[in-house]
């Protein structure tokens, strides 16, 4: 009998052979099509062949990615304020990150640069939802179900999202993308679905976007940059707190 969800052997293989081919895809597709090569890496290297795979070993797509309707609805809130908190922790780490690693600091905002003169909307859609989508279904789906199948619950996020964090190919978000992974794989653990994780990807996606977008189009200072991120952080957080209570109180007066 055929199991749903794919063994550890088989994800190591298969992660092995998409971070190789994301590698050299990802160059290949970005100088043939230039910001478009991003949406075609992501599908052609990291969306399709777990779908392949699966579908050719007859695996259950339901069970390999998790595509179920989320319980424990308190852990999505759970999941938004442990986001808020890596959120300042890894603005925190940049700046200290940023001094050790000028080199990849300066690759990145040339990275920022090139999106610069695109909309606002084409950026949420190639760099918030698209990943958002493509690499939950991969890391948070495919991997995550494999190894909490055959591991305890905490070795399973922290293994699936060093692989998350050493995908990205950055020393100087390393840190922060495994914290992000770790609140995204205890989100999917805790309300046993996907959905909840590809949210707050796209969440914590689009607020880069937005910020980045912001601070190229308008002429601020350090200080004052700082002081707009950690307004908004506040604001964030605050709305966060308001629509639990409401939530909260509602289902009280449902009961």
């Amino acid at each position: 009998m055929r199991k749903s969800v794919f063994d550890i052997k088989q994800s190591l293989i298969l992660y092995t052979v998409i971070v190789v081919s994301f590698y050299f895809t990802s160059i290949a597709f970005f100088k043939a099509f230039d910001i478009n090569g991003i949406p075609l890496t992501h599908f052609f290297t990291l969306f399709l062949p777990g779908i392949l795979v699966s579908v050719l070993d007859k695996k259950d797509i339901r069970e390999v990615y998790l595509l179920r309707k989320p319980s424990a609805s308190k852990y999505i809130y759970i999941g938004f304020g442990l986001w808020v908190a890596v959120l300042i922790i890894s603005g925190i780490y940049s700046v200290f990150a940023v001094k050790l690693l000028p080199e990849e600091a300066e690759l990145l905002e040339a990275f920022d640069y090139l999106f610069s003169n695109l909309t606002l909307t084409y950026q949420l859609v190639v760099i918030a939802a698209i990943p958002a989508v493509v690499e939950e279904l991969l890391f948070r789906g495919l991997f995550l179900s494999s190894f909490l199948e055959h591991m305890k619950p905490l070795r399973a996020m922290v293994f699936t999202s060093l692989m998350f964090a050493v995908m990205h190919f950055s020393l100087l978000k390393m840190f922060p993308t495994f914290m992000l992974g770790m609140v995204f794989a205890y989100t999917v653990y805790r309300t046993n679905s996907i959905l909840p994780a590809i949210a707050l990807h796209f969440i914590n996606n689009g607020f880069s976007v937005v910020g980045t977008y912001f601070l190229l189009n308008t002429e601020l200072e350090t200080g004052y940059i700082f002081s707009v991120d950690l307004m908004a952080v506040i604001i964030t957080a605050s709305v966060s707190l308001v629509f639990i209570k409401t939530s909260q109180k509602s289902r009280g007066l449902n009961g």
